[in-house]
Parts: structure tokens; sequence; C-alpha cells
């Protein structure tokens, strides 16, 4: 038996799958002190990633309402408001990558790092 099989196949597969999933589910945004956004956005486009290349990945918009879904624990009036204005933004809605910018923008603005 080749190793590739082993470690390529279905269960292996289902496994990834079911990783990713739970770490979409579980990671969650408050603020930069308990977990910074750029750490929160890496580990959710690598679970998005992985269920792409495990062939379950998810739309666009479905990505995008998960980030901010993820991020309702954030009580940051400008962080609540930059989320708003992306659900109601179709073309952030629809676009992962551009949505997660303009969110990184924001938090930037609003917990500047200090030197």
């Amino acid at each position: 038996m080749k190793m590739s099989v082993h470690y390529d196949g279905p269960g292996e597969i289902n496994k990834w799958i079911s990783l990713a999933r739970t770490q979409v589910k579980e990671l969650h945004y408050k603020n930069e002190q308990m977990f910074l956004f750029e750490k929160f956005i890496t580990k959710l486009n690598g679970a998005y990633q992985m269920l792409a290349e495990c062939n379950e990945a998810m739309t666009e918009k479905a990505k995008v309402d998960q980030m901010i879904a993820s991020m309702s624990q954030c009580t940051n009036p400008a962080i609540v408001a930059a989320t708003t204005t992306l659900m109601m933004n179709p073309e952030m809605r629809n676009n992962f990558v551009m949505a997660a910018n303009k969110m990184t923008e924001v938090i930037a603005n609003v917990f500047p790092v200090l030197q």
C-alpha cells in the first residue's frame, strides 16, 4: 500500500475537513489584546483554504458572513459600524480578501500599535 493513499485517502480528507470546519466555528475575534486580528484572519483563511483543497470550498459571501459572525463579541462601536458597512456593501460582502483588508484597516485605526 502506498503511503500517499493512506495520507491522502478519504479518511484523512474527512479529518482535514472536520478540523477546518471546527476551526472556522471556534475562531472568534474580540479585540487586539485577546487575539490579534492578523492571527484571526490568517487562521480563518487557512481553514477556508483547507476546505477548498478538500473540495468543500465556501462561497465568498459565506466566508465574509462567517468572519463577521466570528467578530460578534467585539463591541467597539467603530468595528461594529465597519462590520455593518461590510454587510451592506455587495462588493465587499462577496469578496473575502477585500472585506478582510477593510477590517484590517479599521482595526489598525481603532487599536494603533504601541511603540
